[in-house]
This record gives C-alpha cells, structure tokens and sequence, in this order.
C-alpha cells in the first residue's frame, strides 16, 4: 500500500482545503487560472502539499485494492491458502473503499448543491450525460439537445422564449419577424428572427456560435448599456459572462464547434484539462483527473460512443495512467 510516512506535517484546515482542491480540479470547469492558483497554493507551504498528497494517496491505494483482488488469484494458483490471503488484506480494502465511498459521496452532495439541480427538473426538456435528443418547439423550430443539458421552453403571442439553464443546444429557428426569438441564458439573450445558431452555457460563461444567418446577443437582457450587445453573421462567436463581459466576435471552425451534432468530438490544441473535462460531459459517471502539472496540448478526433477508448488515448499521450474504480468513477493519474 501507498507510503505516508516521512512527509511533512498538515494542519486540519490544510486537509480540508486540499480536498476542496481536489474537487476544484476535478469539477470538469478548471483553466488555466485554477491550475496556477492551485501551484501557488500548493508551493506556498510544504503543509499543503503533503495534504494533497494524501488525499491523492487516498485513490492511488482504492486502485491497488484492485491488484489485491488479482494477487489472490495468483497467490491461490502458487499453493499459499486463499482464506489467509483474504484475512489479511479484507480489512484494507474495506477501510480505503469506505475513505474512497465518503470522499465520493462527499463531492456528489457538493456537484448537487452547486449545480442548480431543481432548476433541471422543473426543465421541460433534459438529456442525460451521453444523450442527443432533438425536440420540436411549439412554434415549429426544433431544437438539438446535448448532453446533460436542460431547457425550458416560455412562448407567449409577441415572443418566443428558451431558457438553456445548462449545457448546449443548437437551435434551428422557424421565421417569424414579428415574433423574436430569444435564448436566455445567464443574463443575457441571443434573438433571432429565423436562423441557427448553437447555445452553450456552462458555470464560467455563455458560448454563442451562428451556423447559419444572424444572431444578436445581448450580454445583459433589456439593458441599453453600451458595448453588452454584438451582432454575429455565419461562423462567428461570442463568449459572455453572467455580469455583463462579452468578447469581440471571431470566426470559427463549424465543424470544429459542431462535431458533437455527429457524435464526435474535435481537440484542436486544447490543454490536457480541458479535453477531459470535455470528455467527463459525457461521462454519466464522474472522471477525476488527478494531474496538477502542465502537460502537453492535445489534438485529435474522438467518437462520444467510445469515451474509454478517448481517455486511454489521451492518457497516453501524457505518459499517465486511466483507473477504473467503478463503471461511474474513473480516476486519471
């Protein structure tokens, strides 16, 4: 089993923070920002380090628990008795699968709470973490759901309304000059009269990509605030933030931005932690990636239908290893 020996003290309050770093990494929604804040932090007291450590430790020995299971069948082959081989080991796996179930269960309450999870249930439609689902507006548009994305669905006789309370949605809007029609998400709204355009609203901002015509998105719904609003054409977008920023348009790859329409995935120089945590969309369970330092960029084509094989490939690249723990967790160091 892992060594904790010979490793420098850590405070309660340094435990406690290196598990919330270890969430933080593990969110899907870290940049490059978390990742040097987490370096300072971690150089900033050799406390902090062996804390993480630690807390990392505590999967690498769930792993070896798996090599326990496969060193009693071998052991058992080699003529040492099977009952005194489980004597000895039963208690370490079940002391490091109950420390592995708490700290589970632990960042399952926490993604719960910050997830805005009632808003997705009071949503009209929603897709599971995997699942494309296209539905048809009342007006006739119809709209793409991605993967673990929710939407609510507000028409009156002047407006027609979606609120993407998260994920992404591509849209193919019905014309009607006389009745807009607007997707919220944040504070802002992307309106169109008759076009497509896809919508994507994470915890950090709002993506708005336009496929086909025009789209105006406003970074602040009903504000006259100055430069809050940009106009986009085909093959152009627009990051905002829920307190008004929003980028100067760029062109973009539309079968880049779009590929997951097709089921596939396109890595065009992303970090290492992006592209997993593009892959953990995906993922109906939870994918930890363990990894804190800078790794190479990554590039490639991968098929939403064959994830394992992504993440081993990615993982290669890297020179690290890809741990299933259960069907629903699967650890990356």
């Amino acid at each position: 089993m892992t060594s904790h020996t010979d490793q420098p003290a850590y405070s309660e309050r340094q435990a406690d923070a290196a598990q919330e770093w270890l969430i933080r990494l593990a969110s899907g929604e870290a940049n490059g920002e978390t990742l040097a804040a987490f370096r300072q932090w971690q150089d900033g007291d050799p406390g902090n380090r062996a804390a993480f450590e630690h807390v990392k430790a505590l999967w690498q020995d769930v792993e070896m628990l798996r090599d326990d299971f496969a060193a009693d069948e071998t052991t058992a082959r080699l003529g040492v008795p099977t009952a005194e081989i489980q004597a000895e080991t039963a208690p370490r796996r079940r002391t490091f699968a109950m420390a592995a179930a708490a700290m589970l269960c632990a960042m399952t309450v926490l993604v719960v709470l910050n997830s805005g999870y009632l808003d997705w249930l009071q949503a009209d439609y929603r897709t599971a973490a995997g699942q494309l689902k296209t539905v048809t507006l009342p007006d006739g548009s119809r709209a793409l759901l991605n993967t673990d994305t929710a939407l609510e669905v507000h028409y009156t006789e002047t407006e027609r309304r979606v609120r993407l309370v998260g994920g992404e949605v591509e849209l193919q809007v019905v014309s009607a000059p006389d009745r807009p029609f607007r997707v919220a998400a944040a504070n802002g709204t992307s309106e169109a009269t008759g076009t497509a355009y896809i919508v994507r609203n994470t915890d950090e901002h709002v993506v708005v990509t336009v496929t086909e015509g025009k789209v105006r998105v406003n970074a602040i719904e009903d504000s006259s605030t100055l430069g809050t609003a940009r106009d986009l054409r085909q093959r152009e977008q627009v990051f905002y933030d829920d307190i008004g920023r929003i980028s100067e348009p760029r062109q973009v790859d539309l079968d880049v931005v779009g590929a997951w329409r097709h089921g596939r995935l396109i890595f065009d120089d992303l970090t290492f932690a992006e592209a997993i945590a593009e892959l953990d969309r995906y993922h109906p369970g939870l994918i930890i990636n363990l990894t804190a330092h800078e790794l190479e960029p990554v590039s490639g084509v991968f098929s939403v239908d064959k994830l394992d094989e992504a993440l081993v490939a990615l993982a290669a690249t890297q020179g690290l290893r890809v741990v299933r723990i259960t069907d629903a967790l699967i650890v990356i160091h």
